[in-house]
């Protein structure tokens, strides 16, 4: 199970990089999309050890979930922020939802912890939590989708480059797998 996450991992960590090196500034969209890549590197491997079993938390170990939680409500606010500024920039009602995702994302580890269902996956606020932790990518996967489309159309008419409307689509999947990696592991850690 390691040797997966290790290699996930370290491609995250280099796709970090490689944004952070060639975008100059990166402070934009990209900006976010490297945060993402960057903090889900080192969130990863944290999040798969605290669902192993652990037959009993001490200090540091509680210490450790709670840093996992705090690290995939980063990610998550990083990826929030990224589909709103790279979708809907001057979007006023993307900016409402954008910050109350955000909110959501912050404080749906400090619900976790405060009502206990850390460790109890049946627990129904564990539930809660991985709902939250969809609404940004089903928001991704919406604007991705809408995205490939209208190029898919531009693409017949001759309009768009192949490669461009591909590019869309491989996007649309890529957040499409996103979305569902959430919503199964509930069920598949239960």
């Amino acid at each position: 199970m390691l040797v997966p996450i290790a290699i996930v991992a370290a491609v995250f960590l280099a796709l970090s990089f490689w944004l952070f090196r060639t975008l100059p500034g990166t402070s934009g969209a990209e900006g976010w999309l490297a945060g993402f890549f960057l903090l889900a590197a080192f969130s990863m491997p944290l999040w798969v050890w605290q669902t192993q079993d652990q037959p009993v938390l001490g200090d540091f170990e509680s210490m450790l979930v709670l840093v996992s939680h705090g690290l995939m409500s980063a990610v998550m606010c990083s990826y929030t922020l990224f589909i709103g500024r790279m979708f809907r920039p001057d979007s006023s009602w993307a900016r409402w939802v954008t910050a109350f995702l955000v909110g959501v994302e912050i404080l749906a580890p400090l619900a976790l912890v405060f009502f206990g269902g850390d460790r109890d996956e049946p627990h129904p606020i564990v539930l809660v939590v991985g709902t939250a932790c969809a609404l940004p990518f089903v928001w991704g996967f919406a604007e991705t989708y809408h995205d490939y489309a209208r190029m898919k159309r531009r693409v017949v008419l001759g309009l768009c480059d192949p490669v461009v409307g591909n590019r869309f689509a491989l996007a649309t999947i890529w957040n499409g797998a996103l979305l569902v990696l959430p919503i199964a592991l509930v069920p598949l850690r239960s």
